[in-house]
């Protein structure tokens, strides 16, 4: 049963039930209970409106402090305390009418109360012991999906962040008892801000939801999986070392990479990965698969970087896109503020020495054939805007391409350090071509965008 299907079945249900969360002050006493959830049946049974009680504590209810509120904030306490059913009478505000009820502890500080009314229902019938337990069995059962309810992500299904903040201790603490190993992957969606801007939030939730599909089939059966927030994923992966982490990485990554996604197309996806150290905080574990992932970002994204011993944080040039190079063309400003980004992760690759120069090459090969690919929709967006210099901007555009190959060949041959390639790759390719001839179009482009 989903999310939607089982709230309409809570709300509609016949049986008055409530669902609220305690509060506490620095000393762990319960102070106060705040109403999460609340059914029609409760509402009507109680005299409580879910529109002026959701949400709140009861001390905002109530304003003033009665002896029924602060007993029910004391049962509250004593169901989550003793972790059981309790069976009690309260009274609701100022009402003197004592009302049977059910206090059903459910996840760390949140407990589920039942009305028993005393008219004819489902609970004024009890006339044994089997009654009784067969009740007792089908709370347990509305426990159990209402628990499952609390650490599920209710967009893609997956646990969320309240599952990983009860699991995270203990599986570290296991891990340091039986010195077993232990490794996490933190990964998010490549440009997901553009994905929402551009073809916005229902498109964007269809992504996590599908990404969230990939990323589940990819994983070995002992890790599990987390929407940590956002388009923010982690995997955490009990018994794995770094290597076997970053190899389930960058099978979601490939995974990724190669699907196509309903109504946006294909996409990317960034991963850092890191092994637990022996005692380490999930604190200063978190920092490393963190740092390991802005690595993969400023490499050029689409790839799994991981952290160890000797990582140092990247000094990298960073140039930052401002609103004035854009053109007024959505996918000619995409293609340019990734050429930027390619072209900066490179540029930050001459710093990390421990890189191959096949790692450099690859990410080289991948610059060039996006330049190469930019110019040829750029000039068909000329051609078919009409452009008066369409011509001539694809001669300097072909100008380009020749010597971005002939530079390339010398520094394959290490006639020429990269630092100087990928200055010129920055300056005289990307951005300097952007500031001195596309921006000769810019103008253009707004002025058909305006009339259209």
């Amino acid at each position: 049963m989903n999310t939607l299907l089982w709230k309409a079945l809570f709300i509609k249900s016949p049986v008055p039930y409530l669902v609220q969360e305690l509060f506490r002050d620095a000393k762990g006493q319960v102070q106060d209970v705040k109403i999460l959830e609340i059914n029609q049946a409760f509402s009507k049974a109680s005299g409580l409106k879910a529109a002026s009680v959701k949400n709140k504590l009861l001390t905002q209810i109530y304003k003033v402090h009665t002896e029924p509120i602060q007993q029910w904030i004391e049962l509250c306490g004593e169901a989550v305390l003793c972790n059981k059913i309790l069976h009690s009478e309260m009274s609701f505000g100022f009402s003197p009418i004592l009302q049977k009820v059910l206090l059903v502890p459910l996840i760390k500080d949140a407990c589920a109360m039942i009305l028993l009314k005393q008219e004819q229902t489902m609970f004024s019938t009890i006339s044994s012991a089997t009654d009784l337990t067969q009740i007792n069995e089908d709370l347990a059962k509305a426990n159990d999906k209402l628990k499952l309810l609390a650490i599920t992500d209710e967009l893609t299904g997956l646990y969320n962040r309240c599952f990983f903040e009860q699991k995270i201790d203990n599986e570290m603490n296991y891990a340091d008892l039986h010195k077993e190993k232990f490794s996490m992957i933190s990964f998010d969606i490549d440009h997901f801000k553009d994905i929402n801007d551009t073809w916005g939030h229902p498109a964007g939730d269809d992504v996590l939801k599908q990404a969230a599909k990939i990323a589940r089939a990819a994983i070995p059966n002992t890790a599990m999986l987390i929407r940590f927030g956002g388009d923010e994923f982690i995997v955490l992966m009990p018994h794995a070392s770094m290597q076997e982490a970053a190899e389930t990485a960058e099978q979601i990554r490939a995974a990724i990479e190669g699907e196509m996604f309903h109504g946006v197309g294909s996409i990317t996806a960034s991963f850092g990965v890191a092994e637990r150290k022996a005692k380490e905080s999930f604190k200063f574990w978190y920092k490393r698969v963190d740092e390991a992932l802005y690595r993969a970002k400023e490499l050029g994204r689409n790839q799994v970087a991981h952290s160890s011993e000797n990582s140092k944080p990247i000094a990298s040039v960073h140039i930052e896109w401002i609103e004035d190079w854009e053109c007024g063309n959505l996918e000619i400003d995409r293609q340019h503020k990734k050429l930027l980004e390619i072209s900066q992760g490179l540029m930050t690759m001459t710093l990390l020495t421990k890189l191959q120069s096949s790692n450099i090459l690859q990410q080289l090969d991948r610059l060039v054939e996006h330049i190469v690919y930019h110019f040829a929709c750029e000039e068909h967006l000329l051609e078919k805007m009409s452009y008066r210099k369409a011509h001539e901007h694809a001669l300097v555009h072909k100008k380009l391409v020749k010597k971005v190959l002939e530079v390339k060949e010398h520094y394959s041959r290490g006639d020429i350090k990269a630092s100087v390639f990928f200055s010129f790759l920055v300056d005289d390719v990307v951005l300097g071509h952007l500031l001195r001839e596309d921006i000769k179009f810019f103008p253009y482009i707004q002025m058909k965008s305006k009339k259209t």
